[in-house]
Parts: C-alpha cells; structure tokens; sequence
C-alpha cells in the first residue's frame, strides 16, 4: 500500500483480533488507489526522509519517520494512529 498526504485510507481500532483496521475515508471508485498515510503507522523503520509526489492538495513534499510528532498530524489523524505511535503521542514520549 502506498503512501499519500491525502489518503484513502485510515486505521481503526481491530478489536481483540486485529492491532488495527484499514478502511475507507470516502467512497473509492474501481481502479483507484489504495493509499494511507505512512505517519499514522510508522516511526522509525523509513528511510530517513524521501521526497513525497503524491499529488494531494495538502502534500507535505516530503515524508519522515517523525512526521507523526506533527501537531497538525496528530490534530487531523486525531485517532487513526497505530498502537505503537498512539501511546508516544498520549505519553509525549519524544519531547
């Protein structure tokens, strides 16, 4: 699955069963692509930083595995963070 700055997709919470599930943001047409945005899950396994092209509107033109420390991503992904990175944020473990 791709990253993008506007994603399709976002995670919830799996249940007993599952760390987390993927679902739609909207409504998604036959042949488009399933994206989600890389801050929301990972912290440290990236490469360091990369140029970002996705092409959404609020593309952040580059991707790192600290961007979830972002207050306005935590603000616009309020809770579909993976477990790992959802206990940094609450613990504010990197400040």
């Amino acid at each position: 699955m791709n990253h993008s700055c506007g994603p399709t997709c976002v995670f919830v919470a799996g249940g007993e069963e599952y760390t987390g599930v993927m679902v739609a943001t909207r409504d998604l047409f036959p042949g488009e692509e399933i994206t989600y945005d890389y801050c929301t899950s990972e912290d440290c396994e990236l490469p360091p930083e990369w140029e970002c092209h996705c092409g959404a509107a609020e593309c952040r033109k580059r991707v790192t595995p600290h961007d979830w420390q972002l207050p306005e991503l935590q603000a616009k992904y309020a809770g579909p963070f993976l477990p790992h990175i959802a206990s940094k944020i609450a613990e504010k473990t990197w400040i």
